[in-house]
Parts: structure tokens; sequence; C-alpha cells
């Protein structure tokens, strides 16, 4: 269900992962309400017992974890997950990390345990899954599948290229390239493989090309607007090295645009124009969260 969260929004997807994976429970990550309950009565306070992360919090080395009427927590983080929070938090210098409740959160969480044809799961649920795996000393990492292997790219070269997954033999024309994933971004997300060609055989990576991710970032950053955000593993099969772009679909930047040309959406195995009534759909929908 991680994975579906990942393609549907970033945002949820960072939450769950912060409670599954890193240990934090849903009322250190959102807040709690600016309430307490006092028998059958819901009394309303004059600030919320917990803020919920907040984006001054943010460091290099984690994040501050407030409470009220306790001093704050600086709760450690793995690079990856400060480099995705602050892709979230974008230009934003105040407020909350995730600007999302609880019962927003909770409704959400739902909808992708339907689509994932999961039975019922709660937010709650993947701190649980966290305190159970630690007693456990399992590899949280694997478990939840943030682990790229070379299992996982032979399974998508098997599938073929499709709405989810493309194959580049090289990052060629950098436009084209930010065209696959602007239009990943604009529908569901998916997985651009650098280093296979159309028929899906593994040519691999040049070993001289040390600098490809960054390159890739730089084009992201020139052809993409807004930013798209872009994870990316090198995976060695063969005796080749395979570079693997996980887009993610976009959330409050939609619809996104490849500059010059305009909002691009992925449609079949293809990228295309998005209709004015797409791109009107899409801003709708990233403006309700």
């Amino acid at each position: 269900m991680l994975e579906v969260a990942k393609q549907r929004n970033l945002r949820d997807y960072l939450i769950y992962k912060l409670m599954a994976a890193r240990g934090f429970r849903i009322g250190e990550v959102l807040g709690t309400p600016s309430r307490k309950r006092e028998g059958k009565k819901w009394i309303r306070l004059n600030e919320p017992t917990n803020p919920g992360l907040m984006v001054k919090d943010l460091t290099n080395e984690g994040v501050w974890v407030r409470k009220k009427d306790k001093p704050a927590e600086l709760r450690p983080l793995e690079s990856e997950d400060v480099l995705e929070l602050r892709e979230l938090i974008g230009k934003r210098r105040s407020g909350r990390v995730f600007p999302i409740t609880q019962d927003g959160l909770a409704h959400n969480t739902r909808m992708y345990a339907r689509q994932a044809r999961f039975s019922k799961i709660t937010p709650q649920m993947f701190h649980e899954f966290h305190r159970n795996a630690v007693k456990l000393h399992s590899d949280l990492d694997e478990q939840l599948g943030l682990s790229f292997t070379s299992e996982s790219l032979m399974r998508l070269i098997r599938e073929g290229e499709s709405e989810r997954v493309e194959f580049k033999v090289e990052i060629g024309n950098p436009s084209e390239l930010c065209e696959s994933i602007v239009g990943f971004a604009n529908l569901r997300g998916g997985d651009i493989l650098i280093g296979v060609d159309d028929n899906g055989v593994v040519r691999g990576i040049p070993e001289k090309d040390s600098k490809i991710e960054e390159r890739i970032t730089y084009f992201t950053r020139e052809f993409c607007s807004p930013n798209v955000w872009v994870t990316m593993d090198t995976v060695e099969t063969k005796g080749m090295r395979v570079l693997v772009l996980h887009v993610s679909e976009g959330g409050y930047g939609k619809p996104f645009w490849l500059k010059d040309k305009g909002p691009i959406i992925r449609s079949g195995k293809t990228d295309r124009l998005m209709t004015r009534e797409e791109a009107e759909l899409s801003f709708l929908d990233s403006s309700l969260g």
C-alpha cells in the first residue's frame, strides 16, 4: 500500500514512511486537535496539545518534535528523508510540513487500501508496524519496499513499457527525458529505466558517467515547471548498471508543464499534450489536495 500512496500523493506517502519506517506517531506528524474529551463532550482548547511537524523545525539532521508542556526533541532522519521533505515543502518557510488533518489522512488511507486490495487499514497501523518490526529486528526498508533491488528491476523489464514504465537506452535529449517525467507526474507516476533499450534488453549506462544523477536533477529544474519530485536508484544486473528514475504523481503542483511546450500527460506508452479540460480538472484536483 505504501507504493500506491507513493504514486498517488507525495505528502501522504511521506507521512506513512515517517510512521512505518522511522517510528513517528500520527500525532507527532500531523498534530492533535485543539480539543479534549470530557465525558461525552469535546472541550475546545486555546492551543493544540501537539502542533505537528513544522517547516521551521526541519534541519539537515532531522526534525524537532514539539509537544505541549514538554521540551522539543530532535528526531534524527536519514538524509534521503530530509531531501524528500524539503521537496514537499518547496518554497514554504512557515506552517505545517503536512497540511492535512488526521481525519483527512484517514479518508485517503481507506482509498489507498481499496486500490491496493487490502482490508481495512488505519493510519495508526503504520506506527504499529514499526513497533512490531523493531521487536523482531526486521529490515524495515526492505519490508516496506523502500529498497529497490535487481529483482525489482527485472520485474519491471519483464512487464514491459506501459502507462507506468518507460525504457530509455540513454538520456538523449534532456527535453525529451523531462517530457516523460512531466507526463508521469501529471498522471499516476511511474518509473523510467535508463540503460534499457526499447526491446527490454539491458545495455547499461557508461561507467565513466559518474554525474548522471546530478545532470538529471539539473534537467528537471531547467525544463519542468514546477520542479517534479524524482528519486533515483542505480541497480546492477548482468554486470551492467541501470539508473531507475522514480517519478511520483504530482500533488499541489499539478498540472506540471514542460517549459516551452505545455502540460504533458502519459497516454499508454507515449506522452501527449493535455487537453484544456484535462489541465483544468488536474488543477482543480490539485487545489483540493
